[in-house]
């Protein structure tokens, strides 16, 4: 009842703040922010990451503030709180900022789905930089950013960003400095990750020598080197065009007998389906653990945690190893950036189009100098190469957070090589060669949208066929099940609505690709 209220308000308000925004413009093109924000306030909400976290002095902060000529007021969330606080804003619009950042398409869709924000497409006369900008990209990567950010009913709720690839990239990393010290050789297959980790195990008696953390996440990282674009879960077959749910497949029979294999001979941790982050950490740090599947960024993560106490530690970028025949040496696409502004449907007209106008400066060429590298002199120098470095003052010091380079809120047309700048020249180099071994394209479950009837049944489904694959397969792998009753487990599946939970994905999909 309170959602459907809610809807009808919301539909009422968003029809007023169009009609107000057309008489307001006239039909003639709209200035620049700096000519039309001077003196507006404009509330904005984001998240605050763990690892940096929000300020409100952040020198970009200041700099968009000066060259829009608006007053901004921010208010942070902690991340793991942000999709309940927006919920209960969403229980009383009336506390709903004018702009709110989303780092996860769910939560976006999730919100959007309620009427409490605003479609870009429905105010394309107050985003001339904004519409420019997309049109200045190639038609390719033009249709694959839009598509990803549609919702089902079409339109794109939050503003698109871009220019930060080194987003979610994942990599099988190592202890370079162990590997060159036992002088043993990087491994290119998983057999070959098998006889290192047996010979690392024999050297390092107490170590899990491959560990990796979320254990069906690494799972689902695994399949691009087994079979191309396969999944752990749901994922599209770029190959050959269908959908498909990866649990009950072969290709997955075999990545959990390796696995399985694996903690029965002590080379993996017996928790690694569950093992913590702090636990996998711990084996990480204290030469324990030697190789491992994560994010990239992980790199400077590790390298730099351990520098003081332990100058040798060199955790180092590994190809990713051929899984079987096929040779594949390849990673699951996971660098979509979600990532984004969204308008919120306050009812107050004009609040709303200074929202917009915000946003739609954030895509000029002056918003991506000041919001990728800011001021020279302040937040960056020119080097006597002629490349821009960030002003830093310690060693432990990052652009990110010193000034929020690359922030929450505070990019969406972003300067790659600024990007990149963020981190360290051996994460970037590491970022490079990771590219080369990236599946060409995203699984689109990562950012599908789903009315509101899809998203209830797909929640029941994956209740109901996540829990069932899962407790088997962290079963087999924990060596509580053997690897024989793998066909009583997919003949079991055929009592689960695998069909029906294909069904919804290959509805959802087709509506943003025909």
């Amino acid at each position: 009842m309170k959602k459907t209220m809610w809807k009808r308000i919301a539909a009422l308000l968003m029809a007023g703040a169009m009609l107000f925004s057309i008489a307001a413009c006239g039909g003639e093109e709209v200035g620049s922010a700096s000519e039309t924000l001077n003196g507006s306030e404009i509330s904005i909400t984001v998240a605050s990451h763990a690892t940096w976290p929000h300020r409100d002095d952040w020198k970009l902060w200041q700099y968009m503030s000066e060259a829009t000529g608006a007053t901004l007021k921010l208010t942070s969330i902690p991340q793991e709180d942000f999709n309940t606080k927006v919920n209960l804003m969403l229980s009383a619009p009336d506390t709903l900022p004018d702009l709110l950042h989303f780092a996860l398409k769910q939560a976006l869709d999730n919100t959007a789905n309620q009427g409490a924000l605003l479609a870009f497409d429905d105010y394309e006369e107050l985003l001339p930089n904004y519409n420019a900008y997309m049109e200045s990209l190639p038609k390719a990567t033009r249709k694959d950013l839009l598509a990803q950010r549609r919702s089902a009913d079409g339109k794109i709720y939050n503003a698109p960003a871009h220019g930060t690839d080194l987003v979610n990239s994942r990599a099988w990393l190592y202890r370079k400095d162990i590997f060159e010290k036992h002088n043993l050789a990087v491994p290119t297959t998983y057999d070959e990750v098998y006889e290192v980790a047996k010979q690392l195990k024999a050297i390092y008696p107490n170590s899990y020598p491959v560990c990796f953390r979320m254990g069906f996440t690494g799972i689902r990282n695994m399949g691009a080197q087994w079979k191309p674009y396969q999944s752990f879960d749901i994922y599209y077959d770029f190959d050959n065009e269908e959908w498909r749910f990866g649990s009950f497949e072969d290709t997955t029979r075999d990545m959990v007998a390796w696995l399985a294999m694996m903690v029965k001979e002590g080379l993996c941790p017996p928790n690694i389906v569950d093992i913590s982050t702090k636990g996998w950490e711990e084996l990480m740090m204290s030469d324990r653990g030697f190789i491992t599947l994560d994010y990239i960024v992980r790199l400077d993560h590790f390298n730099l945690l351990m520098a003081e106490t332990n100058p040798e530690y060199e955790l180092a970028f590994m190809a990713p190893p051929a899984g079987n025949e096929l040779g594949l040496h390849k990673m699951t696409n996971a660098s979509v950036d979600a990532t984004g502004y969204a308008v919120c449907n306050t009812g107050k007209a004009q609040n709303q189009e200074n929202a917009f106008k915000l946003v739609d400066w954030m895509y000029t060429e002056e918003a991506e100098e000041l919001l990728s590298w800011g001021k020279e002199g302040e937040t960056f120098y020119v080097n006597e190469n002629g490349n821009r470095r960030f002003i830093l003052n310690t060693p432990d010091d990052t652009p990110r957070g010193l000034y929020g380079v690359g922030s929450f809120g505070l990019y969406q047309r972003m300067n790659p090589e600024a990007y990149a700048a963020s981190y360290t020249e051996k994460q970037v180099a590491a970022c490079k060669l990771a590219a080369e071994y990236q599946e060409e394209n995203v699984n689109p479950m990562w950012w599908l949208s789903f009315t509101d009837e899809e998203s209830d049944r797909r929640a029941d489904l994956d209740l109901e066929i996540g829990s069932y694959a899962q407790e088997w397969i962290g079963k087999f792998i924990s060596g509580q099940l053997p690897m024989e009753k793998w066909d009583e487990f997919v003949e079991g599946s055929k009592e689960l609505n695998v069909e029906e939970y294909i069904e919804i994905y290959e509805t959802a999909y087709a509506r943003v690709t025909e």
